[in-house]
């Protein structure tokens, strides 16, 4: 028996399954040929004549293996997986630390919740860091501060060691 989606998911699916082609830049004919159908059928799923099944999905997923499962089913995340070859290519190009490869790959395995908040926190930390009113400053500031009381009291000592009284 084959297993059709709901109507409100083919609507939606049809889109994607044509803007995943025109990002793979593959005409219709060649979608289909290393999905298994003829362009008459890619056709017939890009302008909703034909029904989108579960079959379909799984040839999709199978040849385009770097496609998110997610965002063709459901529309969420970004199209394609992050690739951890991108991740290591990154990492040797700008030559970053291990931990950096890692922070990827972790990354790329994370819900979309969990990325936000990651996202969220990196953007706080680097606000901070460029920040001019951020612990740069207040760190000279502290420093200034020792420093006067440093100068204060030495012009003291020495005040009273020479003998003379205010």
């Amino acid at each position: 028996m084959i297993q059709c989606l709901p109507k409100g998911v083919v609507v939606w699916m049809k889109e994607r399954i044509e803007e995943l082609r025109k990002a793979l830049k593959l005409s219709q004919g060649e979608f289909g040929e290393k999905i298994g159908l003829a362009a008459s059928g890619v056709s017939g799923i890009e302008t909703g004549y034909r029904i989108v099944q579960e079959r379909h999905i799984k040839l999709i997923l199978s040849a385009f293996p770097d496609v998110s499962e997610d965002w063709l089913r459901n529309g969420v995340g970004e199209m394609f997986k992050a690739s951890s070859s991108e991740a290591e290519r990154l990492v040797k190009k700008y030559q970053f630390p291990d931990i950096v490869r890692k922070l990827l790959t972790v990354y790329e395995g994370m819900n979309d919740a969990q990325k936000e908040a990651v996202l969220e926190y990196a953007q706080r930390v680097i606000a901070s860091l460029i920040d001019g009113d951020g612990i740069e400053a207040k760190v000279a500031a502290y420093r200034e501060e020792l420093l006067s009381e440093k100068d204060t009291r030495t012009l003291s000592a020495s005040q009273t060691g020479n003998g003379t009284t205010d």
